[in-house]
């Protein structure tokens, strides 16, 4: 156990590193207290009835479980049971029935209530207390509709292969939001209801892992208005109240790989696997697919693009004590320059892409200021270069932050401290 102490000019940061041999899940809970308030339109006054109203733990815009929910009564008033004491964030849906956009209860005043999940405020709850007034205003979006295609152009049956489209606002080769999805009919056609205003908006289509057509971008190409790639995505605009018709995709049939994800001696169950296309997977790369391992540690990713299309490499990311590694066919590595290609076959699942993962490192620590007084909410990021790795963390009313499961190694850590704290960024 080593401890090492740094001064700056604002921060003290004190660094303790011990190292030993980073979608929606359902979760069930005994009735404890509840959660009420009113969905109104953007007026602030006017109810909404028929919005369903979903309380969930985790983080707003990454990792989220839903835990319960209601659906609004005439008066636009919702109430949530079921719920143990603890913090919740609340999200307000349309349930891709109406143009109400879905947001996530903020707290804010006049308007309580935005699309953007960073803004979204955790609700607290204790047995026999509960929440009242969590309201939203729920502002006016639009729609967008299109048809999903394969490659020679045939409409596909979502009743039989359901391919959802999911709508983004941000950077669609980087940190990206979805603000909406939808799945596609009988007839291969979809329609996004409530995607907020705007002009800045990219589609891409999700096989579910449960098929081999290509999770792709629209591009408004002719006559392929899709693609694997992102730089290619083509920005959409939306109006409110107003349609906006013919953002169709046709997809490539790729194929899959699975394999068995150990730890330490023992299979590893909730494990997750990515696939990045790249050609070179110590830099930029595009996330394809992923899939997480059952309770036999087995995986099966779907929908992976021919070796024609572009190169793919294979790593788990999980956010327990094991360090995560990349694919390699001799064992599973550390390091992203050691990583291998996989190799995809159309229509055909490509087995033993099997990985070991040890327990890592442990980095701790406490962050103050140079009064030493505690410093909560800081930003704590870590880098692993020779493993393409980052992770971070944020520090508790303590100052102390903990981030596990990393591979050996030099390493970079760095402090991020909000603008407002008058600390300098070390």
């Amino acid at each position: 156990m080593k401890t090492t102490k740094h001064n700056f000019t604002r921060i003290l940061f004190v660094l303790t590193v011990a190292l030993f041999s980073c979608v929606w899940l359902v979760s069930n809970a005994h009735a404890a207290t509840t959660i009420s308030g009113t969905v109104y339109q953007d007026n602030g006054t006017t109810p909404i009835p028929g919005i369903r109203v979903d309380a969930i733990q985790g983080t707003p815009c990454e990792w989220r479980e839903w835990i319960a929910s209601d659906t609004t009564d005439g008066n636009g008033y919702y109430e949530i049971t079921l719920l143990l004491e603890g913090t919740y964030y609340l999200w307000a849906s349309n349930n891709n029935t109406s143009n109400y956009v879905n947001e996530w209860h903020t707290g804010g005043v006049p308007d309580p209530s935005s699309y953007d999940c960073n803004l979204a405020v955790e609700v607290t709850v204790t047995d026999g207390t509960p929440a009242t007034g969590i309201n939203f205003n729920l502002d006016m979006g639009g729609a967008i509709s299109g048809t999903v295609a394969d490659s020679a152009g045939n409409l596909i049956d979502g009743t039989g292969t359901p391919i959802s489209v999911n709508v983004f606002t941000g950077d669609s080769c980087g940190w990206r939001q979805c603000v909406g999805g939808a799945s596609q009919d009988e007839f291969g056609a979809y329609k996004i209801w409530g995607v907020p205003v705007g002009t800045s908006y990219y589609l891409q289509t999700d096989n579910r892992n449960q098929s081999n057509y290509v999770n792709e971008w629209h591009t408004g190409g002719v006559p392929d208005p899709s693609s694997l790639d992102c730089n290619l995505a083509a920005p959409v605009t939306v109006s409110e109240n107003v349609i906006t018709p013919g953002k169709n995709f046709k997809l490539d049939m790729g194929g899959s790989v699975s394999g068995i994800v150990y730890q330490g001696g023992s299979v590893a169950e909730g494990a997750r696997v990515a696939a990045w296309q790249t050609d070179d997977p110590c830099e930029d790369r595009q996330w394809i697919a992923d899939a997480w391992t059952d309770v036999n540690g087995e995986y099966k990713i779907w929908g992976l693009p021919l070796p024609a299309t572009g190169t793919c490499y294979l790593q788990t990311q999980n956010e327990n004590e094991y360090a995560d590694e990349w694919y390699a066919a001799t064992a599973s590595t550390y390091y992203c320059y050691e990583a291998e290609e996989i190799l995809v076959s159309q229509g055909v699942d490509t087995a033993g892409y099997n990985f070991q993962l040890d327990i890592g490192a442990t980095i701790s620590g406490i962050v103050v200021d140079e009064g030493d007084a505690a410093q909560e909410g800081m930003l704590v990021e870590y880098w692993n270069d020779a493993c393409s790795l980052h992770a971070d963390t944020s520090t508790d009313s303590y100052g102390s932050f903990e981030i596990i499961g990393l591979p050996p190694g030099p390493s970079d850590i760095e402090i991020l401290p909000e603008v407002s704290t008058g600390l300098v960024f070390f």
